[in-house]
């Protein structure tokens, strides 16, 4: 998702409002957002839930 987005870590985590170290925990799969999280990343990529956790598998 992120990549498709075009935004690099950084950039994601700074709209979302998160650790960029959060970010690569996520996307590397050693850790799982909270709700609260999640929601940050739907809404700082613009996408559905139903992308956003076809993205997280």
């Amino acid at each position: 998702m992120r990549a498709r987005a075009a935004l690099t870590q950084e950039q994601l985590a700074e709209k979302a409002d998160i650790d960029r170290s959060q970010v690569q925990r996520i996307e590397n799969g050693t850790s799982s957002p909270t709700v609260e999280t999640a929601t940050r990343l739907k809404r700082s990529l613009r996408c559905s839930w139903k992308e956003l956790l076809a993205g997280l598998d």
